[in-house]
């Protein structure tokens, strides 16, 4: 059994220090992807689709967001966006400081699902305008079995905003 959020998925992740969280604007088509799979004997694919991304430059903020019929997930990174080089984060099972990332997917068949979070791995960024990496990640039952998460972000678009204060 994979360890599970108690929180929701977005919660955990898009929630911020500073209590903003970024806004993803849903209007227009996204531009990227992002593909995510449980990696191991047998592959297989979570999810690979058109993401959004977006970061705010007052709690450093970077998050990529898929939402499908079947499927949520979210990647997240505390770092000033764009990046200047290549930048290497480790991932954990919430956003924290500088250099920290969270990586979590939920599928959506069964409501009452919960979200499976990465404790542990890493997250590689490129710069450029626009969102590509890779993602390497572990996530753990209570009995410390491993559940390997890798994936990759692709050419997403990137917005700049903030959402509004939490209340």
């Amino acid at each position: 059994m994979v360890r599970r959020s108690p929180a929701p998925l977005f919660a955990a992740l898009l929630t911020v220090a500073c209590g903003r969280e970024p806004t993803i604007d849903t209007g227009a088509a996204p531009e990227g992807r992002l593909l995510l799979e449980r990696a191991g004997r047998h592959t297989v694919r979570l999810v690979d689709a058109p993401a959004r991304a977006a970061a705010c430059l007052q709690d450093t903020s970077l998050v990529a967001v898929v939402l499908t019929g079947r499927v949520t997930a979210a990647v997240a990174a505390r770092t000033l966006w764009p990046l200047d080089s290549t930048t290497t984060f480790s991932v954990q099972n919430a956003l924290g400081a500088p250099g920290t990332a969270a990586v979590a997917v939920r599928e959506l068949h069964d409501t009452i699902a919960t979200a499976v979070v990465a404790v542990r791995g890493t997250v590689w960024l490129k710069p450029g305008d626009r969102l590509s990496g890779r993602i390497d990640a572990v996530a753990e039952d209570a009995a410390g079995t491993e559940l390997r998460l890798s994936g990759r972000l692709s050419g997403i678009a990137v917005r700049r905003e903030c959402g509004p204060a939490s209340p």
